[in-house]
This record gives structure tokens, C-alpha cells and sequence, in this order.
């Protein structure tokens, strides 16, 4: 087989051939793949919308504008939470959604959807979302804050909000929608407005998406706002200083209205933009009031007002009495342009005397030391001056307080002797008066009359075995305090106690008793002897003796004692030692003893004391007793 030559030429077109082929094929594959048209591309869904379908059930509906998705894919936000991107889905085709939700909360539930092809997403859908009657903004107040600036405050209830709007319409004219969108959670809004006595509704809505709660609204008619801040300063006590702040914009002027205490209004007029304005014509002593207005042309204001009286009264007087006939008064001042202060008197029903007193300025206290005696109640006034003029005058009262003396007790020093104290709580006085009563007898008045200041007394001369009573009382001159009382005093004589008696001896008996008395001049003892009469004043003894014996008691006799005490010829009651028996006791246990044929000795027991000896019989058989 022979070799065929081959053309390398020719060759190379070849080759150039083919591959100019398999560019063209190529080129026609490429052209050949179907491409999407703009009509097939995912395209997020729209006309969303939201509706209850029941308590606590809401659906959400879209219109579908893709052909080749395979799904929606449903976003929900709860509140202020971050979005759930793929919180749920439908199949392809399907437009509606429903979602069990609270519907009756503050919190906001919003949603938003989109296509899903299995590999590529469209954009997201405008949000929609639920608004329950709760959370709409409520409670819109408009508050003017200057001349064109109107103030919008409301309550936020909802959770969760995008932002609020504001819609607006001024007097006839139509509602401007979505007039501001205000941010989340925001409570207030200014609203410049330079248009004067045009009524101006606002509506506010919390807004999420394409969804809106209910709406807050109210209205207000802006007006030339009034001055604001009005002072008053006392210049002198007859001028004074007003001041205020100028809220307005424009304006022609302001009205100043003055109306003295129990006069009309008279009205000045000063110039745009002024803030002060002084009175030189001030009456001191009264309430001068006040008010002032801004004003364009025949419209004004609100008024501002105020008042001062630039001498007023002195306020808080106190009376203090130092004494039965001295008072001091203390007052506040009150006033900064006053001359001095006047004082007024009246007593009791007396008229009232002018001017009693005259203090210069400044000064606030006064003593008055001028009251005469036998009245109840003074009266005292007290006012500020400045030559003519005279402040509201302040009264007070004080009854003519004459203190009773108080803790009187009462010591009995002696039988006839009872001390007095007290304690002395007046200042002042002459002295002080003590009346006495004993028994069921008058009271002896002025029993003793006393000096200033003394606090004790002892009477000397008290009645004994007597109810007797006392009372007390501070005098100035012919007025007396109350009287304070002791009460009634027993001043019985007290007897002596505890009487009782030692035998002594056969003849002799011994008394022993308890002192009751002090200043007894001495005690009594009377005595009685078996059925023979008492012998009176039997012995007679001194003073606190408590012991006494009889050396010659009748023997073999029951006898009795009795004792009291007794100064002068008063004498207390008596207490008695009952009989005793002195019979002359026999000795007793008598034994004998034969010591021999022609011995006997005898014993016994000596019972008695103070015998002479002792006496004994014999008796020898049938033979008569041998007495002694």
C-alpha cells in the first residue's frame, strides 16, 4: 500500500474548518437553553392582608405572583423580638395562612411572606400585622407651648409597633395622612403651627407595616399664649415691680389690670415685647391685685394675675404672762417697709384703747406691765404702720391667769402642831392666805395671812380630837387665786398601845406601853382594886415615858390598870392591862425526907417573890396543929 502525501496546507484549513464547526455548534447549544422570561422570575407576593377569623385566630392572605414556586415561605415578629424567618409555610399556590395568637394582647404579631422555588427565594412581602383594641395609643393631649408650637403627648400601649403617625387637619380643610411618622416607642411630638385661632385635630396610630391599630385623637384651637411667670417685687411701701416672661410672637402690646382691695379694675397699656412694669402709686396696707394679658389687635390672651400688699399684717402674736398684772407679747414681722408696730388694749368688756404701745421697725416684741388689777381677760392688737397707712390688725386674747399654788400636803408634828407645805407657782403676788376649819364649824377666814414666795406654814394652836381642814390660796392686792385644800385632817388624840404587865414581885406590878403621841404633856394611869371603884389619876407621869411600876399592889386582890395620855386638859383615849389575878401563891411540891428516928426533913418550891418567909405548922398525932 503505497503512502498517501498529505498537504499541510490543505491540513490546516481542515483543521480550522472543524473547529469553526464546533465553535458554531456550541454557540447554537448556548443559544438553544431556554431562558427565563421576566415574567417567570419569583416574585415576592403582595396585597397582604390580615383578618380575625375567631377569638384568638387570625389568617393572613396574599396574592401569588410567581408560577414556579414550590412553596410560601410564612416570617413572623412577636413584639419586640427579632423575626422568625421561616416560622412556617404553605405548598405553591395556597395564599392564605391562619395563626392561633392572643388577639386581645398589647403585643403586636406581624408577618411577611415570600416564594421559595427550592433553590432561590423572592424578595419579602410588605409586613402586615394584628392590632387588638389594647394596643392603640390612647389618652392624646395637646398642650399649646408657645405661639406656634403645639405640644402632642399620648400613651403608648402597644408592644412591638414599627413607629407612630400623625394625621393632621387644620379647620375645613382635609386630613393630611401620614402627616409624620414618629419613631417607636415615643410618647410626644411638637407640631410647629403658626396659624392662630384655627382648630387643629390630630389622630395618632401605632403602625406596623401596612397594618395600623385604632387611632387616639383630640383637637385644639392654638391662641395667643399668655405671659407666663408673673413676679411681683415690693419696690418701696408704695411702688412695686412687675415682672413677666414673654411667651408671644408679634403681639401689640399687654394689658395691665390693676384693682385695689374694695375698688374696680383700671387698665394700662404697654408696649410689644416689654417684661417689667413699675407701680408708683401703691396704697401700703391693702391687697393691690394684679393681671396682665398679651393682645393683637381686639383678641388677647389668657390672663396671668397676682397680689401684694406691701405692708402686711405681723402674724403669730403670742401672749406670755410674766405676772399676775404683766404680759409680754411676740409677733413675726411680716412686712420689710414698715415705720414700727402699734399695739391696741382692751379689757374685758372695756372699749379698746389705741396705741398702747408704739415699737419701731423691726421690732417684735413688746411687755406690757400696765394691768390693774380685778378684771378676767385682756385683749391685745397688734398692726404694722407706715405714716398714714396701718397693716391688717391681729388680735389675741389672754385670761388674767393668777396660778394656784398645787402639792399642798400636810406633816402632823405634834398633837398640836401641823405643818403646811405647797408649791408656789405664781409670780407677783402679795403674799398668800390660809383659812381654816375645824370641825363642822364656818371656815375662819384669813386664818393666817403669809408673805410673797413662802411655801411652808405650821399652825401651833391645832384643836385636838378634831376633823380640821385647810385651804390655801395665792392674793395681789384684791384678787385671789383658787384655793387648793387639804382635804379633812384627823387630829385625834392617839392613844397609847401594846399595853401589858410583869409581876414583879408579890407587891409590886410592872407596866409597859407603846408611845403614840408626840407633845403629850404626860400620861394618866388609873386603877382598880377587886370590886372597888377606878382610883382616877391614880399616878400621874411625864412626858414619852413608856414604862411604870406599881410598888404597892394589893395582895390577894385582882386588879386592873389603864392608861392614856393627856395634854392640858385633853386626853386620848385610854387602853386597859384587863384583871390580874395577885392572889399571894403557896408553895408547892412540898416532900419530906426521915433522916433519923427523931429528924424529918421537909422541901418544897417557893412559887412567890417578895415574901417575908414562910410560915409551918405541926401536928403530932391526934393533938391541935401547932401554928408557927
Amino acid at each position: 500500500m503505497m503512502k498517501q502525501n498529505i498537504n499541510p496546507n490543505k491540513m490546516w484549513r481542515k483543521i480550522l474548518l472543524i473547529a469553526i464547526i464546533v465553535a458554531f455548534a456550541f454557540i447554537l447549544t448556548l443559544c438553544s437553553k431556554k431562558t427565563t422570561s421576566p415574567e417567570e422570575k419569583l416574585l415576592p407576593p403582595s396585597n397582604l392582608e390580615i383578618s380575625l377569623i375567631e377569638n384568638n385566630k387570625i389568617q393572613i392572605s396574599w396574592q401569588d405572583n410567581s408560577t414556579n414556586e414550590t412553596k410560601f415561605l410564612i416570617s413572623r415578629k412577636v413584639g419586640i423580638f427579632n423575626w422568625q424567618d421561616i416560622f412556617d409555610e404553605v405548598e405553591a399556590n395556597i395564599t392564605t395562612f391562619s395563626d392561633e395568637i392572643p388577639t386581645n394582647t398589647d403585643t403586636i404579631y406581624s408577618y411577611r411572606v415570600r416564594a421559595f422555588d427550592g433553590e432561590d427565594y423572592s424578595a419579602y412581602s410588605d409586613t402586615v400585622a394584628w392590632f387588638s383594641e389594647s394596643s392603640a395609643p390612647t389618652n392624646l393631649q395637646l398642650e399649646q407651648i408657645a405661639q406656634d408650637s403645639i405640644k402632642l403627648t399620648w400613651q403608648d400601649n402597644s408592644i412591638g409597633e414599627l413607629n407612630f403617625r400623625v394625621d393632621r387637619k387644620i379647620g375645613n380643610a382635609e386630613w393630611q395622612e401620614n402627616y409624620k411618622i414618629i419613631e417607636p416607642d415615643t410618647t410626644s411630638y411638637i407640631d410647629y403651627n403658626p396659624s392662630l385661632y384655627d382648630t387643629c385635630y390630630y389622630k395618632i396610630f401605632a403602625v406596623c407595616g401596612n397594618s395600623y391599630s385604632d387611632s387616639t385623637r383630640n383637637y385644639f384651637i392654638p391662641f395667643l399664649p399668655a405671659p407666663s411667670n408673673l413676679q411681683i417685687e415690693p419696690l418701696s411701701a408704695t411702688s412695686v415691680k412687675l415682672t413677666w416672661q414673654d411667651n408671644c410672637d408679634r403681639e401689640d402690646g399687654y394689658l395691665i389690670y390693676k384693682m385695689e382691695e374694695g375698688s374696680d379694675w383700671d387698665s394700662t397699656n404697654v408696649s410689644e415685647n416689654t417684661e417689667e412694669w413699675i407701680d408708683e402709686d401703691v396704697i401700703p396696707g391693702i391687697i393691690n391685685y394684679y393681671k396682665l394679658c398679651a393682645y393683637i389687635g381686639d383678641e388677647h390672651s389668657g390672663y396671668i394675675e397676682d397680689s401684694l400688699n406691701t405692708l402686711p399684717a405681723p402674724t403669730n402674736l403670742q401672749i406670755e404672762q410674766l405676772n399676775v398684772h404683766t404680759f409680754k407679747l411676740d409677733w413675726q414681722d411680716n412686712s420689710n417697709f414698715e415705720q414700727g408696730f402699734k399695739i391696741d388694749r382692751k379689757i374685758d368688756d372695756e372699749d379698746w384703747v389705741n396705741e398702747i404701745g408704739i415699737v419701731d421697725s423691726n421690732i417684735t416684741t413688746w411687755t406690757d406691765s400696765t394691768i390693774g388689777r380685778n378684771y378676767d381677760v385682756v385683749y391685745y392688737r397688734v398692726y404694722a404702720f407706715y405714716e398714714e397707712y396701718n397693716s391688717t390688725k391681729i388680735e389675741s386674747n389672754s385670761n388674767i391667769s393668777f396660778p394656784t399654788p398645787s402639792n399642798l400636803t400636810y406633816q402632823k408634828l405634834t398633837i398640836s402642831s401641823i405643818k403646811l407645805n405647797w408649791i408656789d407657782n405664781s409670780n407677783g403676788e402679795d403674799g398668800f392666805k390660809i383659812d381654816k376649819k375645824v370641825g363642822e364649824n364656818e371656815w375662819q377666814l384669813d386664818y393666817a395671812i403669809l408673805g410673797e414666795n413662802i411655801e411652808e406654814w405650821t399652825d401651833e394652836n391645832a384643836e385636838i380630837n378634831e376633823i380640821i381642814q385647810y385651804r390655801i390660796y395665792a392674793y395681789c392686792g384684791n384678787n385671789i387665786s383658787y384655793s387648793v385644800e387639804t382635804g379633812e385632817i384627823d387630829n385625834t388624840f392617839p392613844a397609847p398601845t401594846n399595853l401589858t404587865y410583869q409581876k414583879i414581885t408579890i407587891s409590886s406590878i410592872k407596866l409597859n406601853w407603846t408611845d403614840n403621841s408626840n407633845g403629850e404633856d404626860g400620861f394618866k394611869i388609873d386603877k382598880k382594886v377587886g370590886e372597888n371603884d377606878w382610883q382616877l389619876d391614880y399616878i400621874i407621869i411625864g412626858e414619852n415615858i413608856e414604862e411604870w411600876t406599881d410598888e404597892n399592889t394589893e395582895i390577894n386582890e385582882t386588879i386592873q390598870y389603864r392608861i392614856y395620855a393627856y395634854c392640858g386638859n385633853n386626853i386620848s383615849a385610854s387602853i386597859e392591862t384587863g384583871q390580874i389575878d395577885n392572889t399571894f401563891p403557896a408553895p408547892s411540891n412540898l416532900e419530906y425526907q426521915k433522916l433519923t428516928i427523931s429528924s424529918i426533913k421537909l422541901d418544897w418550891i417557893d412559887n412567890s417573890n417578895g415574901e417575908d418567909g414562910f410560915k409551918i405548922d405541926k401536928k403530932v398525932g391526934e393533938n391541935e396543929w401547932q401554928l408557927d
